[in-house]
């Protein structure tokens, strides 16, 4: 895809870069990853990020969303 660039932290789309704090937690499903994240933007916010992996572990789609409500939106999902 034109204007992404793999880095070796995250990822790059246009000028806005995400660097990765850490990882929480690692769940393979059905053949593919899912990842959630602490990561930190170009401008120096952070997010909850969860990424979506393939099954030759290639990044496929990511959601971010502020640690203050990620609780409450994950545990409206179980």
């Amino acid at each position: 895809m034109e204007g992404i660039t793999k880095q070796q932290t995250g990822f790059k789309f246009g000028k806005y870069s995400v660097e990765v704090i850490n990882q929480i937690a690692h769940y393979p499903y059905n053949g593919r990853v899912y990842k959630l994240l602490r990561v930190r933007t170009s401008d120096g916010l952070e997010y909850i990020s969860l990424r979506l992996y393939n099954s030759s572990g290639r990044f496929i789609k990511q959601m971010m969303v502020e640690p203050q409500i990620a609780g409450q939106i994950f545990k409206e999902c179980v």
